[in-house]
């Protein structure tokens, strides 16, 4: 309703101005690419004891620690991400764990308890320290059914995390295959436990990928996006004859 008499839109990923322009919301002229940013620093320079962090998590320091962050809700398949813990925990031992709650918190519970992973799967509610539980995380998996492009993906990179995500809308604009995580298609719970059981296996690998996040992340920079989008404004009030101060 309002497309008709908007003078510009912003887009978070490529895949998301392709999905508009498909969809006859805007014309390709009218979209913009602006990251949606991230403060960098909060997490680049965070140094956090992660056995310590993890034992009080509840989880084994010992045991590599995979994390995954986001709304209990269907957009984020967290049903899913109870599957590929216990597809994994067959073949590896590990600790996972869930930051967030929402509407699916008592089926993924129940879930948990049916497949019998309840003592290895923990769910943490809301939390305010995700930049510390994102230090202590060893893997951090994402198994979204649709997406943006998830803020939570350049928090992992810049913590140095390899990632293993599903391959929907922006995330492949973050994460690109090989490089810096693992890609697999939505719903492919076996095809994400490989991956999650991959970057175990070879944690050398796994390190080279973190590290390479972390040099790539450079352009969800929360300033950047701030100042991009300033300037889209400042251009669309001149178009329009107004004074920029």
């Amino acid at each position: 309703m309002t497309a008709g008499i908007t003078d510009a839109f912003i887009a978070v990923s490529r895949a998301n101005m392709k999905q508009g322009v498909d969809l006859d919301i805007f014309p390709p002229m009218k979209v913009i690419l602006i990251r949606s940013g991230i403060e960098l620093e909060e997490f680049k320079g965070l140094r956090v004891n992660g056995a310590e962090k993890k034992a009080e998590l509840g989880v084994d320091p010992t045991l590599p620690l995979i994390t995954l962050v986001g709304c209990l809700k269907p957009q984020k398949a967290p049903l899913d991400y109870v599957e590929v813990a216990h597809l994994v925990l067959q073949r590896k031992e590990a600790d996972f764990i869930l930051v967030g709650d929402g509407v699916l918190r008592q089926k993924v519970e129940k879930k948990a308890e049916e497949l019998g992973i309840k003592e290895q799967f923990r769910l943490l509610g809301w939390r305010r320290d995700v930049p510390e539980i994102l230090a202590a995380t060893d893997i951090f998996v994402l198994t979204s059914l649709w997406e943006g492009l998830p803020r939570v993906l350049p928090q992992a990179m810049a913590m140095g995390i390899p990632i293993m995500a599903t391959r929907v809308d922006g995330t492949p604009e973050a994460v690109v295959h090989g490089v810096n995580g693992l890609l697999a298609e939505p719903r492919s719970t076996g095809e994400v436990a490989e991956g999650v059981v991959h970057l175990l296996n070879h944690p050398q690998d796994a390190k080279v990928m973190g590290e390479r996040g972390r040099e790539m992340v450079s352009e969800f920079d929360i300033w950047s996006m701030v100042t991009e989008q300033e300037e889209l404004y400042q251009k669309l009030l001149k178009e329009k004859g107004w004074e920029v101060g």
